[in-house]
């Protein structure tokens, strides 16, 4: 869901609901995205999320601050990035969060063995 796509050559499979085609005027992509703070992410998030407020805990490597805006709870549509005038990598920024986040979580105990 919600990932950008810059080659005709990615298959359309079962699994994908929609495909969202721009035109060449949208292809603008910044060399150094920038935060204008304008809120337009924090409108559009349908999980009522802040992706701005996640984007910069993931790069200051908060992981608190991850866990508590919840970042887990994003669904990754896209939203976020697509409205973002400032053309901030949130979606890839949510991702990386996340994997940050499972990575530092402890290892769960294996299952014990069924008994016979």
């Amino acid at each position: 869901m919600g990932v950008a796509q810059f080659d005709l050559a990615v298959p359309v499979t079962k699994g994908t609901n929609a495909v969202t085609v721009l035109g060449e005027e949208n292809r603008y992509m910044a060399a150094q995205p920038h935060c204008i703070r304008c809120g337009k992410c924090i409108s559009v998030c349908p999980m009522h999320l802040m992706p701005l407020y996640l984007y910069s805990a993931e790069r200051r490597g908060d992981l608190e601050t991850l866990k508590r805006q919840n970042v887990l709870d994003c669904v990754e549509c896209g939203s976020c990035a697509y409205t973002c005038p400032g053309c901030l990598p949130l979606v890839h920024s949510i991702r990386t969060a996340k994997q940050k986040l499972r990575d530092a979580a402890p290892p769960k105990p294996a299952p014990a063995p069924a008994k016979p």
